[in-house]
């Protein structure tokens, strides 16, 4: 049984799901089934950005959201989902639209439904924290390890130039982040007038548990245990190849 489901332009293999194919004005998006069940997490993102140019668009982002695009049309201005969400955004961004120079760019970026993504400075003005990293046609898969833990957001990302599981490097780390609870796990993507393929390889969502919690289970009332029973089922859900 499938654990996401699929919008626009995605298609799902045994290997990876193509977001959207190198081709214009394209744009696709799969979202978790079901609401995280657990405050804090911690997600392994694996993906690749193939184009023949030397520059891409638009881009592929990462979401957590209080509910999930799926059920609109594919209508969205934000790498291929809608605007004004509630929640986290984290966008690997492959167009320069402001021409600063300074793309392929990672940002992410909170929005309660209020905020219009300002495209015309690449979100610049509105993100929480970024890097200048180039994700695009690397040898080796990219991949970013986004954890939500106590209110800070940290993203580790891994730029692909070799098979090595401890090449990661901070991109981002900020404090004090409010995010949505029992919200929805996405990936989008969407090209313009220029195209790359956006493929996710791995998807895979870990809950995360404090030290205290962690030492003595047997102090946990039981609610707070079914509450870590079901965290752990959909953790092993998300685990699951995407299909």
């Amino acid at each position: 049984m499938p654990f996401f489901e699929y919008s626009g332009n995605a298609i799902a293999s045994e290997e990876s799901v193509r977001i959207t194919p190198s081709l214009r004005s394209q744009k696709g998006m799969i979202w978790s089934k079901e609401p995280t069940t657990f405050d804090w997490w911690e997600v392994d993102l694996t993906f690749r950005v193939t184009g023949r140019g030397r520059i891409g668009a638009d881009g592929l982002a990462f979401w957590y959201t209080a509910a999930k695009n799926i059920e609109s049309p594919v209508t969205g201005h934000v790498y291929g989902a809608v605007d004004r969400w509630i929640g986290l955004g984290v966008f690997f961004d492959s167009f320069d639209n402001d021409n600063k120079h300074n793309n392929p760019y990672i940002m992410a970026m909170t929005n309660d439904g209020t905020k219009n993504f300002d495209h015309q400075n690449d979100g610049s003005t509105q993100q929480l924290a970024g890097c200048l990293r180039d994700f695009r046609n690397k040898p080796f898969p990219v991949r970013a390890k986004i954890e939500y833990y106590k209110n800070t957001l940290t993203l580790l990302f891994h730029n692909g130039m070799s098979n090595n599981d401890k090449d990661f490097e901070m991109c981002v780390r900020a404090e004090n982040v409010v995010l949505p609870k029992n919200g929805y796990f996405g990936v989008s993507a969407a090209t313009g007038g220029l195209a790359d393929d956006h493929d996710v390889l791995k998807l895979v969502t870990h809950s995360l548990r404090s030290p205290e919690q962690a030492l003595a289970p047997e102090h946990v009332d039981v609610e707070e245990s079914r509450k870590f029973e079901r965290s752990e089922e959909h953790t092993s859900e998300l685990q699951s190849p995407l299909q």
